[in-house]
């Protein structure tokens, strides 16, 4: 009965891989989150810096009310504090922005924001912000992709009905490539709609974006269209940075590695890693890692500290089944793994066995 209670709640949960450096704290609050607006690679003072609930992009309206706001200070650096929760974080700006555009606009690549610990080193570099245009005709959205004023031939236009995901996953609708002048179109019902832009380099169709790959989000939030109407809506993408200037934002994780295997140390495949904050590792665990493959190896990366308890299972959801095969960490079963930024513990062997 013992062994049904240790991993009974282990339920599908993404691990979590922010963008923000020495992600640290309480899931009591407030929670901090740092960094910087910026511009053409230059920090931005006198920015807003907007956070949003969740729930407000799930039926969207013509407007939202962010859950807490500031002001970007000296050489564009920025500190929000807020309560625990799941945000997206936004930045606009009439500040360094001098191209006779509507101002600038960013959207935080890794939205949703998971703020449960504090968030250090978060980047939001501004585009600018074209008008829409509305005129009379056949319902739709056009417009122009471009970075930095200039057309951008080959992005794809993905609409989405809501944000709260930050719009990862399939779309509403998709717009073919955009031609040599970044021109799109695309016919749509009255509603309202949230627009993103993606060129991704080489032949990848699908997948996270990359070095190099280019990302933007239309600053309406959301684009309402309604009957006989037909918007111009032009926006601009930003190219993703590589990896070595990225560095000073990038979460730095506590890392568990190992390996799973059977009592004679045979690899075991298809298990994944659960990570827990109680002993018994009871309830839903807090990270889950990929599934192991043919040489039983994993990696559980999280921005937690702590101590934790770790164990691994095949099946994700409910209790254990009699005969299910689930795992125990070899190593610290009792007192745990302390994690803090940035250090990896490797060269763990979690053992599976049957349950009763």
């Amino acid at each position: 009965m013992a062994i049904l209670l240790l991993l009974a709640g282990c339920q599908s949960s993404g691990s979590v891989m922010g963008t923000a450096v020495g992600a640290v704290g309480t899931d009591t609050g407030p929670i901090a989150i740092d960094g910087l607006v910026s511009r053409n690679g230059r920090g931005v003072s006198g920015a807003t810096v907007e956070l949003y609930t969740l729930d407000q992009f799930i039926t969207p309206s013509d407007k939202q009310e962010p859950a807490a706001t500031t002001t970007s200070g000296d050489a564009g650096r920025f500190i929000l504090k807020t309560p625990p929760g799941k945000y997206l974080l936004v930045a606009r700006s009439t500040n360094g922005v001098s191209d006779g555009s509507g101002g600038g606009f960013a959207f935080f690549g890794r939205n949703p924001v998971r703020a449960h610990y504090n968030q250090r080193g978060v980047s939001l570099p501004l585009a600018p912000v074209h008008p829409v245009a509305v005129s009379s005709g056949v319902e739709a959205i056009s417009g122009q992709i471009l970075m930095d004023g200039a057309p951008v031939e080959g992005a794809n236009v993905y609409v989405y009905l809501r944000a709260d995901k930050g719009f990862r996953g399939p779309p509403y609708v998709k717009s073919m490539p955009t031609g040599p002048d970044g021109s799109f179109e695309i016919a749509l019902e009255p509603g309202r709609y949230f627009l993103a832009a993606r060129l991704r380099q080489g032949s990848r169709q699908t997948g996270p974006l990359v070095s190099g790959d280019l990302f933007g989000i239309h600053p309406s939030l959301p684009l309402a269209l309604r009957e006989g109407e037909h918007l111009t809506a032009d926006f601009e993408v930003v190219k993703i940075p590589p990896q070595e200037k990225m560095s000073r934002y990038l979460t730095r994780f506590a890392t568990l590695t190992g390996v799973v295997t059977d009592s004679g140390g045979t690899p075991a495949a298809g298990f994944r890693p659960c990570l827990y904050d109680n002993p018994r590792m009871l309830n839903e665990p807090l990270e889950v890692g990929e599934p192991t493959g043919p040489d039983g190896l994993f990696t559980l990366a999280t921005t937690r500290e702590g101590t934790f308890y770790l164990g691994a299972r095949q099946r994700l959801g409910g209790p254990p089944r009699s005969g299910e095969m689930i795992g125990f960490a070899k190593s610290a079963p009792r007192t745990g793994f302390k994690l803090t930024q940035g250090d990896t513990t490797d060269g763990i062997t979690i053992l599976i066995r049957a349950v009763p």
